[in-house]
């Protein structure tokens, strides 16, 4: 919460104190900086939690067994042979076929993917592209942010004289929005009509008025 008399002191302000300390509880309720980030690192989809996963599961494909199935499958004619005497001639005797089916079953495991295996390396490639993504996303989150809560301060210590410079400060603050909204999946808005919709007193703040004489004494 800022302290208005540590910006302007009393006898310059240009704003009604009931209407400073109304957009100080505006600022208290409304998703704080941390939030917002957190939202753009979700929607982003690039927290640590994914590296991490990638790692672990890297390393528990050690103990995935590769799999592989063999048959044999052959058979062949059984013939035997009935030798005659001196004066018969042999016979040959054919008998049953013969058939071999077997199957075979080979499990594998590479335990050293436990320490060590060629996926880390791409992970970690991955990982530092994901950090350089993510710390683009939180600064640009930040800068959005603190600009569209200065916008506001300034609308509300040095409220608009005309319509024209109302629409357009009411329009860049929009615009700001719009751009969080875009990089949390439109979390900033959603939070902000739940919030307008408990406290309709806030909508006070943004209605063009033309400051007295006697409030700027």
């Amino acid at each position: 919460i800022i302290d208005s008399s540590l910006i302007y002191p009393d006898h310059i302000k240009t704003f009604s104190q009931e209407r400073w300390n109304l957009a100080n509880q505006l600022f208290y309720y409304e998703p704080n900086v941390g939030a917002v980030q957190k939202k753009a690192i979700r929607y982003a989809n690039v927290n640590k939690i994914k590296t991490k996963r990638w790692q672990w599961t890297s390393r528990m494909k050690a103990l995935v067994p590769s799999f592989s199935i063999g048959k044999d499958f052959s058979g062949h004619e059984t013939i035997d042979i009935d030798r005659g005497s001196t004066n018969e001639a042999d016979r040959y005797i054919v008998g049953p076929p013969y058939q071999s089916n077997s199957w075979n079953y080979d499990l594998n495991w590479n335990l050293a993917d436990l320490i060590w295996n060629s996926a880390q390396t791409s992970i970690d490639s991955r990982e530092k592209l994901m950090v350089e993504l993510r710390d683009d996303i939180l600064s640009e989150v930040t800068r959005l942010y603190y600009e569209r809560r200065r916008a506001q301060v300034e609308f509300i210590l040095r409220p608009p004289q005309d319509s024209f410079d109302h629409a357009n400060t009411l329009l860049r603050i929009d615009e700001l929005t719009a751009h969080l909204d875009a990089l949390t999946d439109g979390y900033l808005t959603q939070e902000l009509n739940v919030l307008y919709l408990k406290h309709p007193e806030f909508q006070n703040l943004w209605t063009f008025e033309q400051i007295s004489d006697a409030e700027t004494e």
